[in-house]
């Protein structure tokens, strides 16, 4: 779990912010994320992409998700789409 970690205590160091909690930081960001905007009504949803992916499972085509974001923001936001997580 680098990427918010890096992100956050890159702001924090820029800004000149001393003393930053980046693990803190890092569970507060995940909790305002995770109650605010992971929601299939929060707007953060790919609108198309449930369809998009049956589809495709209906042709036979294999399908996966990549993603560089921390494992918890990857699950909230497929739920948010409406794609299972497997």
């Amino acid at each position: 779990m680098k990427g918010e970690a890096n992100f956050l205590g890159g702001v924090a160091s820029v800004k000149g912010v001393e003393g930053f909690n980046t693990e803190a930081a890092k569970k507060r960001f995940f909790e305002i994320y995770l109650d605010k905007y992971a929601k299939p009504d929060s707007g953060i949803g790919f609108p198309g992409a449930l369809e998009l992916i049956s589809q495709c499972k209906s042709k036979g085509l294999k399908v996966a998700v990549a993603s560089s974001a921390d494992r918890i923001k990857v699950d909230a936001n497929l739920a948010a789409a409406g794609l299972p997580l497997s």
